[in-house]
């Protein structure tokens, strides 16, 4: 869950689910009784990061993981 913006989603994981499914399949998981954590590794949107975290929050009972985007000069649309 780098980001809430599928529109960057889609350009630096093509193919990937967009931010509503991600958070759904979350609070499904969660909801079963499962650990849920999530990644935010990169963390592509990091104006908007605490927003994203606040979130899922409530649907993750282990860990939150924050990195940082590497090498952005090599992405080409």
């Amino acid at each position: 869950m780098a980001s809430e913006d599928n529109d960057l989603l889609r350009l630096l994981e093509p193919g990937a689910p967009c931010f509503e499914e991600r958070l759904e399949c979350l609070k499904i998981m969660h909801g079963a009784g499962y650990r849920t954590s999530v990644s935010m590794e990169p963390a592509i949107d990091l104006l908007n990061a605490p927003d994203t975290i606040n979130r899922v929050l409530q649907y993750c009972n282990t860990d939150i993981w924050l990195g940082t985007l590497n090498h952005l000069t090599r992405i080409r649309k």
